[in-house]
């Protein structure tokens, strides 16, 4: 009886199945990253708020303040333009990348102060 064949091997890798479609993850999770911006710069305002009640910076709360409504409002606009990117603007970006940098400016000032 001749011995059973064995299987033929090739140096190439075994064939992998296509990856799944992202059904939308990718967007949940950039909504998800949008909502934790908001929410480090509510705890952000929070804290000047506070550094300006303790220390009387009255210039201090009300750019905070300021900062974090305008902030929120971009945030809140990014967050509802994500379900249409072609209107995705650059503008609304920047805007939002100022404001995080007033932010830090800010914050500087107020430590330093």
């Amino acid at each position: 009886m001749p011995p059973p064949a064995e299987p033929q091997r090739s140096n190439e890798p075994p064939a992998r199945e296509a990856p799944a479609p992202d059904s939308g993850k990718a967007l949940e999770r950039t909504r998800l990253a949008w909502r934790r911006t908001t929410l480090a710069v509510t705890a952000t305002a929070i804290l000047l708020a506070r550094l300006g009640l303790l220390e009387r910076a009255w210039f201090v709360m009300a750019m905070g303040a300021l900062l974090w409504a305008l902030l929120l409002a971009f945030i809140q606009r990014r967050i509802r333009v994500l379900t249409d990117p072609p209107r995705l603007r650059f503008r609304l970006l920047a805007l939002t990348t100022a404001g995080c940098l007033g932010f830090a400016v800010l914050g500087v000032v107020a430590v330093l102060r």
